[in-house]
């Protein structure tokens, strides 16, 4: 009975693309996922002749002055505001609202309904009869 050595047991060394492969699979899916969902919003977004109660994607870093100048322009009005800075829920009642927003210089316009707890929890996002009706975008409840 012979004991084999450590250098007969020891594993081989990793090549450079067994080393790199971890990392190069999950860059390809962070971008696979966010062309995905590029693509998704994209196709989400509300037609011009649109109007409503709406989600506003303003650029980021904008100033609320400037927002409200673009709500002003479009004819429309705050409903509320949501936990990120650049995106607001407004309302419109004329034809052509979410197009009017666009032209003064609103990045997207979507429904309200893309942002709901069931939308973004699918399957697993089932609310209990007791929860409130709070958006994932407001800090509140909705009255």
């Amino acid at each position: 009975m012979s004991v084999a050595s450590s250098a007969d047991t020891a594993p081989a060394p990793a090549t450079r693309l067994e080393r790199w492969l971890p990392l190069i699979l999950l860059l390809l899916t962070l971008l696979f996922w966010a062309g995905l969902m590029g693509w998704a919003l994209s196709a989400a977004r509300l037609g011009p002749q649109a109007s409503g109660s709406v989600v506003v994607v303003f650029p980021w870093g904008a100033p609320a002055h400037e927002m409200f100048a673009v709500l002003r322009a479009a004819d429309g009005r705050l409903e509320r505001t949501t936990w990120f800075g650049n995106v607001w829920v407004v309302y419109g009642e004329t034809a052509g609202f979410v197009g009017r927003l666009e032209a003064a210089g609103a990045r997207g316009v979507y429904s309200p309904l893309m942002f709901q707890p069931m939308a973004l929890g699918g399957c697993f996002g089932v609310p209990s009869a007791g929860d409130s009706p709070v958006s994932p975008l407001t800090s509140s409840p909705r009255r």
